[in-house]
Protein backbone atom coordinates (compact mmCIF):
# COMPACT_ATOMS: atom_id res chain seq x y z
CA UNK A 1 0.00 0.00 0.00
CA UNK A 2 1.70 3.28 -0.90
CA UNK A 3 1.30 6.52 1.03
CA UNK A 4 -1.28 9.45 -0.22
CA UNK A 5 0.45 11.93 -2.08
CA UNK A 6 1.61 15.02 -0.69
CA UNK A 7 0.30 18.56 -2.53
CA UNK A 8 2.21 21.12 -3.33
CA UNK A 9 1.37 24.87 -2.63
CA UNK A 10 3.68 27.89 -3.98
CA UNK A 11 3.20 30.84 -1.76
CA UNK A 12 0.97 33.67 -2.27
CA UNK A 13 2.44 37.56 -2.69
CA UNK A 14 0.80 38.69 -0.09
CA UNK A 15 3.44 36.29 1.79
CA UNK A 16 6.21 36.65 -0.22
CA UNK A 17 7.25 39.67 2.30
CA UNK A 18 7.59 37.74 5.30
CA UNK A 19 9.35 34.80 3.67
CA UNK A 20 11.56 37.67 2.33
CA UNK A 21 12.44 38.31 5.86
CA UNK A 22 12.52 35.29 7.43
CA UNK A 23 14.94 33.53 4.72
CA UNK A 24 15.89 36.16 2.08
CA UNK A 25 13.58 34.04 -0.29
CA UNK A 26 11.11 35.58 -2.74
CA UNK A 27 9.43 32.21 -3.79
CA UNK A 28 8.85 29.39 -1.46
CA UNK A 29 7.21 26.18 -2.03
CA UNK A 30 5.43 24.36 0.81
CA UNK A 31 4.54 20.78 1.16
CA UNK A 32 1.16 19.62 3.07
CA UNK A 33 0.23 16.73 4.27
CA UNK A 34 -2.96 14.78 2.71
CA UNK A 35 -5.90 16.72 4.55
CA UNK A 36 -4.10 18.98 6.06
CA UNK A 37 -3.25 22.84 5.86
CA UNK A 38 -0.44 22.58 7.95
CA UNK A 39 3.25 22.61 5.88
CA UNK A 40 5.48 20.06 6.81
CA UNK A 41 9.12 20.93 4.72
CA UNK A 42 10.22 23.74 2.90
CA UNK A 43 11.47 22.31 -0.28
CA UNK A 44 12.73 25.45 -2.16
CA UNK A 45 13.88 28.68 -1.42
CA UNK A 46 14.84 30.15 -4.71
CA UNK A 47 15.73 26.77 -6.08
CA UNK A 48 17.96 25.64 -2.88
CA UNK A 49 16.52 22.71 -0.88
CA UNK A 50 15.56 23.26 2.95
CA UNK A 51 14.56 20.48 5.11
CA UNK A 52 13.39 20.62 8.17
CA UNK A 53 11.55 23.62 8.82
CA UNK A 54 8.48 22.81 11.12
CA UNK A 55 5.36 25.25 10.95
CA UNK A 56 7.04 28.93 10.09
CA UNK A 57 4.49 30.71 10.90
CA UNK A 58 3.17 29.24 14.26
CA UNK A 59 6.66 29.09 15.61
CA UNK A 60 7.41 32.82 14.88
CA UNK A 61 4.01 33.69 16.21
CA UNK A 62 4.78 31.38 19.26
CA UNK A 63 7.81 33.19 20.08
CA UNK A 64 6.81 36.14 19.93
CA UNK A 65 3.92 35.82 22.36
CA UNK A 66 6.71 33.89 24.86
CA UNK A 67 8.76 36.81 24.60
CA UNK A 68 5.80 38.79 25.53
CA UNK A 69 4.58 37.06 28.43
CA UNK A 70 8.05 36.91 29.58
CA UNK A 71 8.44 40.44 29.54
CA UNK A 72 4.72 41.03 31.38
CA UNK A 73 6.35 38.49 33.98
CA UNK A 74 9.34 40.50 34.53
CA UNK A 75 7.56 43.75 34.90
CA UNK A 76 5.12 41.96 37.15
CA UNK A 77 7.95 40.90 39.77
CA UNK A 78 9.40 43.95 39.80
CA UNK A 79 6.47 46.17 40.42
CA UNK A 80 6.08 43.82 42.87
CA UNK A 81 8.74 44.06 44.66
CA UNK A 82 9.00 48.07 44.17
CA UNK A 83 5.16 48.25 45.89
CA UNK A 84 6.45 45.83 49.01
CA UNK A 85 6.96 47.07 52.30
CA UNK A 86 10.07 44.49 53.03
CA UNK A 87 13.37 45.49 51.29
CA UNK A 88 14.07 43.17 48.59
CA UNK A 89 17.83 43.03 47.34
CA UNK A 90 19.73 40.39 44.84
CA UNK A 91 23.42 40.25 45.67
CA UNK A 92 26.20 39.21 43.98
CA UNK A 93 27.37 36.08 45.66
CA UNK A 94 31.00 36.11 45.56
CA UNK A 95 31.58 39.95 46.16
CA UNK A 96 28.47 40.95 48.03
CA UNK A 97 27.56 44.04 46.19
CA UNK A 98 24.24 45.09 45.68
CA UNK A 99 22.91 44.52 42.26
CA UNK A 100 19.03 45.31 43.20
CA UNK A 101 17.07 47.04 45.94
CA UNK A 102 13.85 48.13 46.02
CA UNK A 103 12.46 51.76 47.32
CA UNK A 104 11.55 50.25 50.74
CA UNK A 105 15.34 50.15 51.70
CA UNK A 106 15.03 53.99 52.18
CA UNK A 107 11.61 54.19 53.95
CA UNK A 108 12.56 51.77 56.33
CA UNK A 109 16.00 52.48 57.41
CA UNK A 110 16.34 56.39 55.67
CA UNK A 111 19.32 55.53 53.83
CA UNK A 112 19.49 55.99 49.76
CA UNK A 113 19.46 52.74 47.99
CA UNK A 114 22.48 54.39 46.05
CA UNK A 115 24.74 54.24 49.16
CA UNK A 116 24.23 50.38 49.32
CA UNK A 117 24.72 50.09 45.63
CA UNK A 118 28.13 51.61 46.18
CA UNK A 119 29.62 50.61 49.21
CA UNK A 120 28.18 46.75 48.89
CA UNK A 121 29.06 44.40 51.71
CA UNK A 122 31.37 46.55 54.10
CA UNK A 123 28.38 49.48 54.02
CA UNK A 124 25.89 46.71 55.34
CA UNK A 125 28.05 45.72 57.64
CA UNK A 126 28.79 48.99 59.28
CA UNK A 127 25.17 49.71 60.05
CA UNK A 128 24.57 45.86 61.80
CA UNK A 129 24.96 45.86 65.18
CA UNK A 130 27.82 44.80 66.53
CA UNK A 131 26.43 41.86 68.97
CA UNK A 132 24.75 40.63 65.70
CA UNK A 133 27.49 40.96 63.26
CA UNK A 134 30.18 37.99 64.00
CA UNK A 135 26.64 35.68 63.54
CA UNK A 136 26.20 37.64 60.13
CA UNK A 137 29.33 37.61 58.69
CA UNK A 138 29.81 34.33 58.97
CA UNK A 139 26.73 33.17 57.58
CA UNK A 140 27.43 35.52 54.60
CA UNK A 141 30.84 34.23 54.36
CA UNK A 142 30.35 30.87 54.68
CA UNK A 143 30.19 29.08 50.95
CA UNK A 144 26.19 28.23 49.90
CA UNK A 145 25.60 24.58 49.86
CA UNK A 146 25.59 23.12 46.49
CA UNK A 147 22.35 22.93 44.69
CA UNK A 148 19.79 20.48 45.77
CA UNK A 149 19.10 17.47 43.22
CA UNK A 150 15.43 18.15 42.19
CA UNK A 151 14.39 20.36 45.26
CA UNK A 152 13.90 23.83 45.94
CA UNK A 153 17.28 25.98 46.76
CA UNK A 154 17.20 26.15 50.65
CA UNK A 155 16.20 29.00 52.75
CA UNK A 156 18.88 30.75 55.18
CA UNK A 157 16.38 32.82 57.84
CA UNK A 158 18.65 35.53 60.04
CA UNK A 159 17.59 38.04 62.74
CA UNK A 160 19.80 40.81 63.64
CA UNK A 161 19.08 44.35 64.32
CA UNK A 162 20.66 47.65 62.19
CA UNK A 163 21.13 51.14 62.87
CA UNK A 164 18.39 53.64 60.78
CA UNK A 165 19.40 57.09 59.51
CA UNK A 166 18.09 58.35 63.32
CA UNK A 167 20.53 55.86 64.87
CA UNK A 168 17.95 53.84 66.22
CA UNK A 169 18.47 50.03 66.24
CA UNK A 170 15.52 48.38 64.15
CA UNK A 171 14.98 44.64 64.51
CA UNK A 172 14.87 42.50 60.91
CA UNK A 173 14.14 39.37 60.02
CA UNK A 174 16.06 38.20 56.75
CA UNK A 175 15.33 35.07 54.58
CA UNK A 176 17.73 34.38 51.61
CA UNK A 177 18.05 31.80 49.06
CA UNK A 178 20.42 31.32 45.96
CA UNK A 179 18.86 33.17 43.41
CA UNK A 180 20.51 32.61 40.36
CA UNK A 181 23.78 29.70 40.00
CA UNK A 182 26.58 29.37 37.35
CA UNK A 183 26.26 26.43 35.06
CA UNK A 184 29.17 24.44 36.98
CA UNK A 185 26.83 25.07 40.42
CA UNK A 186 28.28 28.04 41.95
CA UNK A 187 25.67 30.34 43.35
CA UNK A 188 25.67 33.50 41.21
CA UNK A 189 23.38 35.48 42.79
CA UNK A 190 21.26 35.86 46.09
CA UNK A 191 18.42 36.87 46.93
CA UNK A 192 16.90 37.98 50.33
CA UNK A 193 13.31 39.66 51.91
CA UNK A 194 14.06 41.39 54.64
CA UNK A 195 11.18 42.00 57.03
CA UNK A 196 11.20 45.08 59.69
CA UNK A 197 9.74 43.24 63.14
CA UNK A 198 10.65 46.01 65.31
CA UNK A 199 7.30 46.04 66.37
CA UNK A 200 6.48 42.52 66.73
CA UNK A 201 9.72 42.39 69.06
CA UNK A 202 8.44 44.99 71.21
CA UNK A 203 5.05 43.43 71.72
CA UNK A 204 6.42 40.12 72.37
CA UNK A 205 9.00 41.33 74.93
CA UNK A 206 6.12 43.01 76.75
CA UNK A 207 4.07 40.45 76.76
CA UNK A 208 6.81 37.87 77.96
CA UNK A 209 7.77 40.65 80.98
CA UNK A 210 4.02 41.29 81.62
CA UNK A 211 3.91 37.19 82.36
CA UNK A 212 6.79 37.08 84.18
CA UNK A 213 5.65 39.90 86.50
CA UNK A 214 2.48 37.45 87.08
CA UNK A 215 4.51 34.45 87.62
CA UNK A 216 6.80 36.77 90.07
CA UNK A 217 3.18 38.12 91.73
CA UNK A 218 1.77 34.46 92.17
CA UNK A 219 4.84 33.35 93.66
CA UNK A 220 5.33 36.10 96.00
CA UNK A 221 1.69 35.50 97.00
CA UNK A 222 2.37 32.13 98.08
CA UNK A 223 5.74 33.34 100.11
CA UNK A 224 3.94 36.18 101.98
CA UNK A 225 0.62 33.73 102.89
CA UNK A 226 3.97 31.92 104.40
CA UNK A 227 5.09 34.45 105.94
CA UNK A 228 2.26 35.78 107.47
CA UNK A 229 1.57 32.01 108.93
CA UNK A 230 5.27 32.05 110.24
CA UNK A 231 4.34 35.37 111.87
CA UNK A 232 1.21 34.35 113.40
CA UNK A 233 2.97 31.53 114.82
CA UNK A 234 5.48 34.20 116.29
CA UNK A 235 2.81 36.27 117.95
CA UNK A 236 1.44 33.11 119.41
CA UNK A 237 4.07 31.79 121.26
CA UNK A 238 5.25 35.37 122.32
CA UNK A 239 1.67 36.24 123.61
CA UNK A 240 2.21 32.60 125.56
CA UNK A 241 5.48 33.53 127.29
CA UNK A 242 4.22 36.66 128.17
CA UNK A 243 1.23 35.51 130.46
CA UNK A 244 4.16 33.52 132.13
CA UNK A 245 1.20 31.49 133.48
CA UNK A 246 2.88 27.75 132.39
CA UNK A 247 6.34 28.07 134.30
CA UNK A 248 9.71 29.07 133.02
CA UNK A 249 10.16 25.28 131.01
CA UNK A 250 7.05 26.54 129.17
CA UNK A 251 7.91 29.77 128.64
CA UNK A 252 11.75 28.69 127.63
CA UNK A 253 10.18 26.15 124.70
CA UNK A 254 8.32 29.03 123.38
CA UNK A 255 11.02 31.37 122.87
CA UNK A 256 12.81 28.49 121.85
CA UNK A 257 9.72 27.98 118.89
CA UNK A 258 10.20 32.06 118.74
CA UNK A 259 13.37 31.59 117.79
CA UNK A 260 12.86 28.90 115.37
CA UNK A 261 10.10 30.86 113.39
CA UNK A 262 12.06 33.57 112.92
CA UNK A 263 14.69 31.89 111.70
CA UNK A 264 12.25 30.53 109.20
CA UNK A 265 10.89 33.95 108.31
CA UNK A 266 14.38 35.28 107.49
CA UNK A 267 14.40 32.00 105.14
CA UNK A 268 11.03 33.55 103.71
CA UNK A 269 12.49 36.91 103.22
CA UNK A 270 15.58 35.78 101.79
CA UNK A 271 13.49 33.95 99.13
CA UNK A 272 11.30 36.94 98.47
CA UNK A 273 14.96 38.99 98.12
CA UNK A 274 15.88 36.17 95.51
CA UNK A 275 12.86 36.42 93.55
CA UNK A 276 13.92 40.05 92.55
CA UNK A 277 17.48 39.16 91.62
CA UNK A 278 18.86 39.89 95.11
CA UNK A 279 20.44 38.01 97.92
CA UNK A 280 23.70 35.29 98.29
CA UNK A 281 23.77 31.56 97.95
CA UNK A 282 24.68 29.99 101.18
CA UNK A 283 24.72 26.48 100.30
CA UNK A 284 24.91 23.70 103.10
CA UNK A 285 23.85 20.41 104.13
CA UNK A 286 20.32 19.99 103.80
CA UNK A 287 17.52 17.46 103.84
CA UNK A 288 15.77 18.16 100.18
CA UNK A 289 12.21 16.45 101.50
CA UNK A 290 12.19 19.46 104.15
CA UNK A 291 12.38 22.14 101.33
CA UNK A 292 9.34 20.06 100.24
CA UNK A 293 7.18 20.08 103.29
CA UNK A 294 8.27 23.66 104.42
CA UNK A 295 6.89 24.98 100.69
CA UNK A 296 3.51 23.17 101.03
CA UNK A 297 1.82 26.14 102.00
CA UNK A 298 3.09 27.96 99.34
CA UNK A 299 2.02 25.70 96.60
CA UNK A 300 -1.20 25.18 97.72
CA UNK A 301 -1.85 28.62 97.29
CA UNK A 302 -0.76 27.86 93.08
CA UNK A 303 -2.76 24.82 92.54
CA UNK A 304 -5.45 25.35 90.43
CA UNK A 305 -8.60 24.53 91.62
CA UNK A 306 -9.38 20.47 90.00
CA UNK A 307 -5.75 19.82 90.42
CA UNK A 308 -4.63 17.20 93.02
CA UNK A 309 -0.86 17.52 94.52
CA UNK A 310 0.72 14.67 95.32
CA UNK A 311 3.96 13.83 97.36
CA UNK A 312 5.84 10.88 96.87
CA UNK A 313 9.12 11.82 99.27
CA UNK A 314 11.95 8.95 99.61
CA UNK A 315 12.70 8.60 103.52
CA UNK A 316 16.11 7.62 103.73
CA UNK A 317 17.23 10.32 100.99
CA UNK A 318 20.95 11.45 102.28
CA UNK A 319 21.81 15.22 103.02
CA UNK A 320 22.43 17.65 99.67
CA UNK A 321 24.61 20.58 99.58
CA UNK A 322 21.93 23.16 98.59
CA UNK A 323 20.75 26.69 99.52
CA UNK A 324 17.64 25.90 101.06
CA UNK A 325 15.84 29.17 99.51
CA UNK A 326 17.01 28.90 96.18
CA UNK A 327 16.06 25.03 96.41
CA UNK A 328 12.23 26.06 97.14
CA UNK A 329 12.54 28.80 94.31
CA UNK A 330 13.43 26.25 92.16
CA UNK A 331 10.76 23.86 93.02
CA UNK A 332 8.02 26.75 92.99
CA UNK A 333 9.15 27.59 89.92
CA UNK A 334 8.89 24.52 88.35
CA UNK A 335 5.06 23.81 90.43
CA UNK A 336 3.56 26.93 88.76
CA UNK A 337 5.05 25.79 85.39
CA UNK A 338 2.88 22.72 85.86
CA UNK A 339 0.17 24.45 86.96
CA UNK A 340 0.10 26.35 83.71
CA UNK A 341 0.19 23.28 81.54
CA UNK A 342 -3.12 21.84 83.51
CA UNK A 343 -5.05 25.07 83.02
CA UNK A 344 -8.46 24.74 83.83
CA UNK A 345 -8.61 21.25 82.95
CA UNK A 346 -7.56 20.16 86.26
CA UNK A 347 -5.46 16.75 87.06
CA UNK A 348 -2.11 15.63 88.90
CA UNK A 349 0.48 17.48 90.11
CA UNK A 350 3.27 14.92 91.72
CA UNK A 351 6.23 16.14 93.15
CA UNK A 352 9.13 13.34 94.13
CA UNK A 353 12.70 12.69 95.54
CA UNK A 354 14.82 9.95 94.59
CA UNK A 355 18.23 8.98 94.48
CA UNK A 356 20.21 8.66 90.77
CA UNK A 357 23.37 7.42 89.50
CA UNK A 358 24.62 9.40 86.67
CA UNK A 359 26.91 8.15 83.93
CA UNK A 360 27.79 11.56 82.67
CA UNK A 361 25.99 10.37 79.73
CA UNK A 362 22.82 11.19 80.40
CA UNK A 363 20.14 13.77 78.46
CA UNK A 364 20.70 17.21 80.48
CA UNK A 365 23.57 16.08 82.62
CA UNK A 366 26.28 16.06 80.15
CA UNK A 367 29.37 15.44 82.12
CA UNK A 368 28.15 14.91 85.28
CA UNK A 369 28.98 11.26 87.48
CA UNK A 370 27.86 9.78 90.24
CA UNK A 371 25.25 9.51 93.00
CA UNK A 372 22.70 13.00 93.08
CA UNK A 373 19.86 13.39 95.03
CA UNK A 374 16.87 14.19 92.42
CA UNK A 375 13.59 16.48 92.53
CA UNK A 376 11.17 16.10 90.11
CA UNK A 377 7.95 17.39 89.22
CA UNK A 378 5.05 15.72 87.07
CA UNK A 379 1.96 16.90 85.65
CA UNK A 380 -0.76 15.27 83.41
CA UNK A 381 -1.17 18.28 81.10
CA UNK A 382 -1.32 18.49 77.23
CA UNK A 383 2.34 17.09 76.76
CA UNK A 384 4.99 19.12 75.18
CA UNK A 385 6.27 18.82 71.43
CA UNK A 386 10.14 18.47 70.98
CA UNK A 387 10.07 21.42 69.91
CA UNK A 388 8.96 23.39 72.50
CA UNK A 389 11.18 21.43 74.87
CA UNK A 390 13.96 22.54 73.11
CA UNK A 391 13.66 26.00 74.13
CA UNK A 392 12.02 25.60 77.25
CA UNK A 393 15.18 26.80 79.57
CA UNK A 394 15.80 29.56 76.80
CA UNK A 395 15.41 33.41 78.73
CA UNK A 396 12.44 35.19 78.06
CA UNK A 397 10.81 32.04 76.23
CA UNK A 398 7.04 31.52 76.43
CA UNK A 399 4.64 29.31 74.90
CA UNK A 400 1.86 31.73 75.83
CA UNK A 401 -0.79 29.15 74.86
CA UNK A 402 -1.70 26.84 76.74
CA UNK A 403 0.64 28.05 79.25
CA UNK A 404 3.63 30.72 79.87
CA UNK A 405 6.47 28.16 80.70
CA UNK A 406 8.01 31.05 83.32
CA UNK A 407 10.96 30.62 85.51
CA UNK A 408 12.54 27.65 83.85
CA UNK A 409 15.73 29.53 82.47
CA UNK A 410 16.02 30.60 86.36
CA UNK A 411 15.84 26.82 87.75
CA UNK A 412 18.39 26.12 84.78
CA UNK A 413 20.11 29.25 86.55
CA UNK A 414 20.18 27.86 90.22
CA UNK A 415 21.15 24.38 89.36
CA UNK A 416 24.26 25.68 87.95
CA UNK A 417 25.33 27.34 90.48
CA UNK A 418 24.59 24.16 92.46
CA UNK A 419 26.96 22.33 90.10
CA UNK A 420 23.70 20.37 89.14
CA UNK A 421 21.20 19.78 86.16
CA UNK A 422 17.41 20.02 84.94
CA UNK A 423 16.52 18.21 82.30
CA UNK A 424 12.64 18.19 80.86
CA UNK A 425 10.93 15.55 78.84
CA UNK A 426 7.69 14.60 77.54
CA UNK A 427 5.16 14.38 74.63
CA UNK A 428 2.11 15.51 72.77
CA UNK A 429 -0.71 13.92 74.23
CA UNK A 430 0.57 11.39 76.51
CA UNK A 431 -0.63 14.12 79.15
CA UNK A 432 2.93 13.74 81.10
CA UNK A 433 5.28 16.17 81.20
CA UNK A 434 8.64 15.86 83.49
CA UNK A 435 10.55 18.43 85.11
CA UNK A 436 14.04 17.17 87.30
Amino acid sequence: MTAPPMRKLVTPPAMLGLFFLLFGAAAVSLVFMPGTHSPVLALSVTGMAIVGIMGIRTTAVRAREAELALGEGERYIEKVAELSQDIHAIMDAESGAFLYLNPAVEDLLGFPAEAFMKGGRDYFYSLVHPDDLPVLRKHRETPEPPPPEGGEEPILEEIYRIRNHHGAWRWFRSRRTVFVRYGDGRPAEILAVIQDITQQRSFESALVQAHKVESLAALVRGTVNDLNNTLMGIQGYAEIALEGEQGPAFMHTSLESVQASIHRATGLCKQILSYTGQGRIQISPHQLNDAVRESLSAIETLVPDGAHLVLDLQNDLPLASVDLTQARHALLNLVFNACESLGIRGGEITIRTFMRSLGGTEPGAQGLRGDFVCLEVADTGPGTPPEILAKVFDPLFSTLHPGHGLGLSTVEDILKEHQGAVHAKGEPGRGDARWK
